[in-house]
């Protein structure tokens, strides 16, 4: 019994800590992911900055994400804001002894402003 108990709390330990350094890892995406994108001319552009962004840096902290989605809206021009959003679905199915369900979805944001001193598109 009282092992049986030990192998659940460190289940849940284990869950506990993946969900949660899950989160800042998708934060940090988000942020670099916008810092990218601020610097392309148009939405497209943007997108697919954005996205190669953060695909590299989650693989690079070894996050569980296999299809992260990355949105990036915004104004391009000048002084304009750019947001990108990183929607990520974490695998917990190893863990649902603890009271973890199957999955969890993180969703971050973060916005960055575009250069007012950037030249324009060419």
């Amino acid at each position: 019994m009282g092992a049986t108990v030990l192998v659940i709390m460190m289940m849940f330990a284990a869950g506990a800590l993946r969900v949660t350094t899950t989160r800042g890892d998708v934060a940090v995406s988000a942020r670099a992911g916008a810092r990218a994108a601020s610097n392309s001319y148009n939405q497209a552009s943007g997108e697919a900055a954005a996205s190669q962004v953060v695909q590299e840096i989650l693989m690079e902290r070894g996050v569980a994400c296999p299809a992260p989605l990355v949105d990036a809206a915004g104004d391009w021009s000048p002084g304009g804001f750019i947001e990108v959003t990183v929607t990520c679905t974490v695998d917990l199915s190893d863990v649902t002894l603890a009271g973890f369900g199957g999955s969890e979805t993180i969703v971050r944001s973060a916005t960055e402003r575009v250069d007012l001193l950037r030249g324009e598109s060419n």
